[in-house]
Formats: C-alpha cells, structure tokens, sequence
C-alpha cells in the first residue's frame, strides 16, 4: 500500500478534529441538564482526564468506554469516524462485552443506533438541542442496560 502524503496530512487533522469531538462531546454530557423535561435521575457521565471518551453510571453500573478512529468512507481522501463501544467492566476492570456503540464525525454529531445518520449533537454550551441529545442518548444507553441486565424498580 502506498500513501499520499496529502492523504496522510488529511487523516492526522481528521484524527485531531475527531479527539477534540470526542473531547467536547465527554464534556458536554458531563454538565448536567437544566432544563426539567430533560432530566433524567440517576445517570452521570465523567470525562476521562487521560484520554478521550467518558465513563456512564447508571443504577450503580459503570460502563467503561473503548475509543477508536475508523474509516468511514473508502477511496482517496477517506472519512474518519470516531467510535465510541461503551462496555460493561471485567473482574480486572477492563472493557468487557459492548453494551452501547455511538459513531461521531467530526462535527461533534452523533448517532445513537451505530449507523452514520448522525442526528444529535452536545456543543459545549448547555442549549435546549445540546440537552436534548443528551436525553436522548441517556434514554437509549439506560434502555440498552435494561434489555441486558434488567433492573426492578422498588
């Protein structure tokens, strides 16, 4: 395989783009919702202060986060895509079995079904579309959870 060395230079700034996404993205889930049609008990998202991506706990379950850029598109010029496998914990507290899988480009827009019709975006600031994509996404990883393990309420 040979490469293009303004093929290459596209691949590390679509790689730098897609880490600051990621970044964003871990820090905008990481504020809570203020907007009450929105909130949603019992689920907290953290950043990762040493790589990108972020952990969920939810009902007292942590999912531990497994990051990758992949290939979104073939041919010259290809887009990369950050992959988020959001995953239960091993007894020695590494990624296990995948739980949830979120695709993000590098715009920061997400999809909550692994497909790329990225529809949901969470920007910095905490706006009425940014809350509800992170509803959206708590909804989908809560219900996600249940289907694996599920959870009685009192």
């Amino acid at each position: 395989m040979t490469w293009n060395v303004d093929e290459v230079k596209h691949l590390l700034q679509q790689g730098d783009a897609l880490n600051r996404a990621v970044n964003v993205l871990a820090n905008g889930l990481e504020t809570k919702n203020t907007l009450s049609q929105y909130l949603i008990d019992g689920i907290t998202y953290k950043s990762l202060a040493d790589g990108c991506g972020f952990t969920v706990t939810l009902n007292g379950i942590t999912l531990l986060p497994r990051y990758q850029q992949i290939r979104g598109s073939a041919g010259s010029y290809p887009k990369l895509l950050a992959k988020i496998e959001l995953c239960y914990p091993t007894d020695q507290g590494k990624c296990g079995e995948v739980a949830f899988l979120i695709l993000l480009d590098t715009q920061g827009n997400f999809s909550l079904d692994g497909s790329t019709e990225f529809r949901y975006t969470v920007a910095g600031s905490p706006d009425n579309s940014s809350q509800f994509a992170q509803y959206r996404l708590s909804l989908a990883i809560a219900h996600a959870l249940h289907t694996k393990l599920p959870i009685f309420g009192a």
